[in-house]
């Protein structure tokens, strides 16, 4: 994964850049299965900026943010300014800690990061080891409805991302290009390439059982070109 201007040099502008993202109903979507199985630790995996962390510990919960970019983590500790919070540089395949938490978020195709089947299933058991017995573990993953190429123009307050993605068959993997611009001067702030694995909801749950998990909700949402899919899993 090469996404080192994004997660590097532009992570102060990440948040404007996906300004647009709806985290707030996000989250409450996120609380209202919290509220169900009375979870009150969590593990989010792939925090990013900590935007998810920072309104779940104001609803109360106590929040361990990981994420393998440190200018991410460094940005998390200046937002989420809450004892309750605490951001860690860790991968997500191998990091340890020595409790275990009720619940887990793994959102924003993080998850498909894991190129392959080796690492997937090993962070998909890594998250179960430190889940409590009946630990939930909610992921958020797009799988494409079409294999040909696509550009995509994502549009911010003050900065817009065009994003090219490429289907490359032999790999079986998902190429994307995004290029940064700024409104005002429609000056170019830079570009990275990312690699995402193809994974279909009905994988994803065969990886889940294989780790430990049982699938106890899917949800979809069918877009034009894709499909979002949120499991909602437990531990057995």
């Amino acid at each position: 994964m090469n996404r080192k201007l994004l997660y590097g040099s532009l992570a102060k502008i990440y948040d404007m850049i996906y300004s647009g993202k709806k985290y707030v109903s996000e989250t409450k979507k996120i609380i209202s299965v919290f509220k169900k199985f009375k979870v009150l630790t969590v593990l989010d995996v792939g925090c990013g900026t900590g935007t998810h962390a920072s309104i779940l510990v104001n609803h109360g919960f106590e929040v361990t943010g990981i994420d393998s970019s440190k200018s991410m983590i460094k940005l998390c500790k200046k937002k989420v300014k809450n004892k309750n919070a605490k951001f860690y540089i860790k991968n997500m395949v191998d990091f340890n800690f020595n409790n275990k938490f009720d619940a887990c978020i793994c959102l924003f195709s993080t998850i498909l990061y894991n190129t392959t089947n080796e690492d997937l299933i090993k962070c998909i058991k890594n998250i179960r080891k430190h889940l409590k017995a009946k630990g939930i573990f909610i992921v958020v993953f797009s799988t494409p409805l079409s294999f040909t190429p696509r550009t995509e123009l994502i549009k911010g307050t003050k900065f817009e991302t065009r994003k090219h993605d490429f289907f490359k068959p032999e790999l079986q993997k998902i190429i994307s290009k995004n290029e940064y611009f700024e409104y005002s001067s429609r000056r170019k702030l830079g570009e990275d390439t990312s690699i995402k694995r193809i994974l279909f909801p009905q994988e994803a749950k065969f990886f889940l059982k294989q780790a430990g998990f049982s699938t106890i909700e899917e949800k979809t949402k069918k877009r034009s070109d894709r499909i979002s899919t949120t499991l909602i899993a437990r531990g057995d």
